[in-house]
């Protein structure tokens, strides 16, 4: 399983439309990913692993109350083997967003 069909299976748990890098919908709740990738413990000057900085983005419009979404979000991340995510607010006047960002470690360097 690659590293967005992990995501979106665990995302998907909150019944919102999830998607890699840009939403392009009509919903107006929905959550985007995108993560950075750093090879780690290099041996043979090849890395050993790979690790992704994951940062989720969870778009909803203002007035929602998000608590029992946030930790269900959360608990999707963390039931999926990811690390438990810091929760930033950025939200603004065009409505609520949430960044989780998370990482998680893959021994196939090659992707």
């Amino acid at each position: 399983m690659t590293l967005n069909e992990r995501l979106i299976a665990a995302l998907s748990s909150a019944g919102v439309p999830v998607s890699p890098d840009q939403y392009d919908g009509d919903s107006t709740e929905y959550i985007t990913f995108s993560y950075s990738e750093i090879p780690v413990y290099f041996g043979d000057n090849e890395p050993e692993f790979v690790r992704y900085l994951i940062s989720v983005h969870w778009f909803l419009p203002g007035g929602v109350n998000p608590i029992s979404s946030k930790r269900k979000i959360r608990k999707a991340l963390t039931s999926a083997g990811f690390d438990a995510p810091d929760i930033t607010p950025a939200n603004d006047k065009d409505g609520q967003h949430y960044v989780f960002e998370t990482e998680w470690l893959d021994g196939e360097a090659e992707g």
